[in-house]
């Protein structure tokens, strides 16, 4: 499945549970995950796309540590499903 067919899911499941979706732009912001997702719990998720087969780029998974280690919830994703795994974590 394609990266745009993922992000499309995801945007409509944020948008049905009541979350905030928003997409960076890549242009301006190399390396920075794909999407910002706001969850109605205040929660602040920052999620890159991967297809199944997809390899996050080195710059990618520096920008993901350095998230990480300021404690944000900085994640690749894949599918919808994993998505819905990491939402449910946060209790929405």
């Amino acid at each position: 499945m394609l990266e745009s067919k993922i992000q499309k899911q995801i945007m409509l499941y944020a948008k049905k549970i009541g979350a905030l979706a928003y997409k960076v732009n890549s242009e301006s912001s190399r390396g920075f995950p794909d999407l910002v997702i706001i969850l109605n719990t205040g929660v602040v998720l920052f999620v890159e796309l991967k297809t199944k087969t997809g390899v996050a780029s080195a710059l990618q998974l520096y920008t993901i540590k350095k998230l990480q280690d300021n404690r944000a919830n900085a994640k690749i994703i894949r599918s919808l499903d994993e998505f819905k795994d990491l939402v449910s974590r946060f209790g929405t």
